[in-house]
């Protein structure tokens, strides 16, 4: 039995809230398939970093998302995605100024 905050189950968790497939975040944690599938089905733990690396990348994701707002996250493009994530660590850009800056251009609350 894994504890309700483990990446193994916080992962398929967070998955479902952002619609994304098996397949999307193995490409975008750079966590082999068999892995995810049987971590997600709690057969065989992840590894820390991996699991560390999962719940961060998701939960950033779902935070993102958030801030957007009414501008869809399009999650679809592993690369476009990911292209996405390190522009935002470049540049220093946090969920929050993201979502500051959406409400800036257009006007809201």
């Amino acid at each position: 039995m894994y504890a309700s905050f483990s990446p193994e189950v916080r992962g398929p968790q967070l998955m479902r809230d952002l619609g994304i497939s098996n397949a999307f975040v193995s490409a975008l944690c750079r966590i082999e398939p068999t892995k995810l599938s049987f971590a997600f089905r709690q057969l065989k733990p992840l590894p820390e970093y991996e699991g560390r690396r999962l719940v961060e990348t998701l939960a950033r994701l779902k935070e993102i998302r958030k801030a957007l707002g009414i501008i869809p996250l399009g999650l679809a493009d592993v690369r476009a995605v990911q292209s996405l994530l390190d522009e935002m660590d470049l540049q220093r850009i946090t969920p929050q100024q993201l979502g500051e800056a959406v409400q800036n251009l257009f006007g809201g609350e």
